[in-house]
């Protein structure tokens, strides 16, 4: 019988995570919220805002990479009913998305109307009409990954549902592609935010499918190569991990000369995924301990209060509006220190504590189901 081998944890993928929620928070510091504060900014500001517009779709990698653990996941129990991925997802998820909400309605004025919406997970995906703002990402990740989920699940022959896969990731990015990688909803009925994510993930989950039946053929199994051979397969591997890096980087970064496709960073960031996961490179070996890897728990709640972070900061801060004219960069990296901060604090105070309150509830409410319900 054949066994198939299990990924153990990515510390390096981890890591990537921590690194894309921060890039994602410095560019909406200087792109809807510092520059705003100060009346248009300086010279300076508006020049480094410019440059970075195209790292908001760091965002892309994440649909990714929760497509590549989805796979592993589901690989590792695929008896986990839909009820409980969903439960699992929904304690993962919703206990940071209400305090978040909630001190926006509470103390800084927010809709009440697009906040209910975006409670109920509604948000982006073609039912809501507010597609904007920061959390947007939440809604259209958790009825994406609900949808695979359920395909896996109802779908006996696994040949077929893979194809059912590849089909809808190829069309999903097709539509978004030609309609500029948005959030709105194009020719009334596809949400553009919904279909990145069904792209991003399905993406990541055929990524994670290739790499595990090339690791699993016996010639991969059964390979012993010589200090040479070895040699050159960790440096090939590093050249390519720190080209793609560097792609990303210059992609995100340095918008005079980047390309206008935004598929490029679905492609890019792909070959690095694939390299930290080989772990046959200087960089992935590097990155995957658990020192690095500690990072990536704290990617979500930064991710999701940099909102609070910013509005704490035009009340405070960012008042001191000749501070900012004088010393921008130091302005910026203040800010998003402590958005990161406060995201960590969050991550203790809120995510941990209400996913393990809500797991217990969910230890009930499932006792007859078979599985688990958090790792």
């Amino acid at each position: 019988m054949k066994t198939e081998r299990l990924p153990k944890k990515l510390n390096n993928i981890e890591f990537i995570r921590f690194v894309f929620a921060v890039i994602i928070v410095y560019f909406h510091i200087l792109h809807t919220n510092l520059i705003s504060a100060l009346n248009g900014g300086t010279a300076f500001l508006n020049e480094i805002a410019q440059q970075c517009s195209n790292a908001e779709y760091a965002v892309e990698c994440f649909f990714i990479i929760a497509g590549y653990f989805l796979f592993c996941s589901y690989r590792k129990n695929p008896q986990l009913s839909v009820k409980q991925f969903a439960f699992k997802k929904f304690t993962r998820l919703w206990p940071v998305l209400f305090v978040s909400i909630a001190i926006g309605v509470l103390f800084f004025n927010a809709d009440i109307f697009s906040s209910f919406f975006n409670l109920l997970f509604l948000q982006c995906i073609g039912v809501s009409l507010d597609y904007q703002g920061i959390s947007w990402y939440v809604s259209p990740f958790f009825w994406a990954m609900i949808f695979y989920y359920v395909l896996l699940r109802c779908v006996k022959n696994r040949k077929a549902a893979h194809i059912l896969i590849g089909v809808i990731t190829y069309f999903s990015y097709v539509v978004v592609i030609n309609n500029g990688f948005e959030r709105n909803t194009v020719y009334g009925i596809f949400s553009l935010g919904l279909l990145r994510a069904l792209g991003g993930i399905g993406a990541g989950y055929l990524i994670g499918l290739c790499l595990n039946s090339i690791q699993n053929l016996p010639a991969v199994q059964n390979f012993r190569g010589t200090k040479r051979k070895n040699f050159i397969i960790s440096a090939t591997m590093s050249v390519v991990e720190a080209g793609c890096a560097a792609l990303l980087l210059f992609h995100f970064f340095n918008q005079d000369r980047a390309y206008d496709n935004q598929f490029f960073v679905v492609i890019v960031f792909s070959c690095l995924l694939v390299c930290m996961v080989s772990g046959k490179g200087i960089f992935s070996r590097l990155f995957n301990n658990r020192f690095f890897g500690f990072f990536g728990r704290y990617s979500y709640s930064i991710y999701m209060m940099q909102q609070v972070a910013f509005w704490i900061l035009k009340a405070t801060f960012w008042k001191n509006t000749d501070f900012a004219a004088q010393h921008g960069l130091w302005c910026v990296a203040i800010s998003a220190a402590f958005a990161v901060v406060l995201g960590i604090v969050t991550y203790y105070l809120v995510e941990k504590p209400g996913a393990a309150l809500l797991n217990k509830a969910g230890k009930k409410l499932f006792s007859r189901d078979s599985g688990k319900i958090l790792p």
